[in-house]
């Protein structure tokens, strides 16, 4: 991705990076491969190898993921929104079990929707879910806002079937 975050032109272990999709249509096309995990499934390496230090293994790790954007404005989700919360930021995601897919976070900065209007600010509430039934029916809507946070790019997407607990 040209000015990406974490754009480059070789990965760590010296292959050329590339555009790898990984989702289309809702359907799983690709994996993101270093040379150890592409030599185990027998295909070749896509340009995904990060090491965090210089004495650890690299590991396939995306460069810049792409959530592509929808059509929906923030607006329109909030306003088509009858009871629900608008997350800002959390903390904790990072205790998710990418094994299981089951995410959790806490939300530091976030929002009641009540009857399509933002009303009280709120924090300390947990969210959590399973990621895999998420990404199967749990996406309603992607709006058209696409931000970025270190080398993630995404707009806002309205969730369903996920549990909330706190006040």
């Amino acid at each position: 991705m040209r000015g990406g975050v974490r754009t480059r032109p070789f990965d760590d272990e010296g292959h050329s990076t590339r555009i790898t999709p990984i989702i289309e249509k809702g359907t799983l096309k690709n994996y993101l491969y270093d040379t150890y995990t592409a030599l185990k499934e027998n295909v070749r390496s896509t340009g995904n190898a990060q090491r965090y230090y210089y004495w650890m293994s690299p590991l396939p790790s995306p460069s810049n993921l792409i959530l592509k954007p929808g059509k929906a404005s923030l607006e329109e989700m909030i306003q088509e929104t009858k009871n629900g919360i608008f997350v800002e930021n959390t903390i904790g995601e990072w205790l998710s079990n990418p094994v299981s897919g089951n995410l959790n976070a806490t939300v530091t900065h976030g929002y009641i929707i009540k009857n399509g209007e933002l009303t009280e600010p709120i924090k300390g509430i947990v969210i959590s879910g399973s990621f895999y039934e998420l990404l199967k029916s749990g996406i309603e809507t992607v709006g058209n806002d696409p931000r970025n946070s270190m080398q993630c790019y995404s707009p806002t997407v309205k969730l369903t079937q996920l549990t909330i607990a706190g006040k």
